[in-house]
């Protein structure tokens, strides 16, 4: 079986005037992420940790549709790397309006097999990562909202 690829685009005004951050942004399915976000109009920010070729090239394709996008490493299973990619954000592109917590590792072994060191990695990158971005961006995406009518 091969796979198909979807060709149905997104309105390019869909996330107009918007800022994402995706984290684990230079390749799979944050890459993925990151460019239907641009693809829908929306400015990128591409976190990735040690990837820098990948995520500059992620950053040149959604530049490529027309939105500003930038990349920042940083280690987001920790609170100091997501608070860094919150305030480059807002520098950037003066606030946070979407969030995608992609980042994920697995480093797997048998249970019997597996260090404690590399559970707490794995733990720290998938789970607690979505915690330190979530604390590190909520404030300035509250700050975001819309006045309705």
């Amino acid at each position: 079986m091969t796979e198909q690829v979807s060709s149905i685009g997104l309105p390019g005004n869909l996330f107009a005037g918007k800022t994402a951050i995706v984290t684990g942004a230079s390749r799979g399915v944050g890459r993925a992420v990151a460019l239907r976000l641009a693809e829908g109009g929306a400015n990128v920010v591409v976190n990735y940790l040690s990837s820098d070729i990948e995520a500059q090239d992620t950053v040149d394709l959604c530049i490529n549709k027309g939105v500003g996008a930038i990349s920042v490493q940083a280690d987001v299973s920790e609170f100091a790397g997501a608070q860094k990619i919150a305030k480059e954000t807002i520098e950037r592109f003066g606030g946070i309006d979407l969030l995608v917590c992609n980042a994920g590792v697995w480093d797997g072994a048998p249970i019997e097999d597996m260090s404690e060191e590399l559970w707490n990695k794995v733990m720290n990158t998938n789970l607690k990562s979505a915690w330190a971005m979530t604390k590190a961006c909520v404030p300035a995406m509250k700050n975001r909202r819309r006045p309705r009518s």
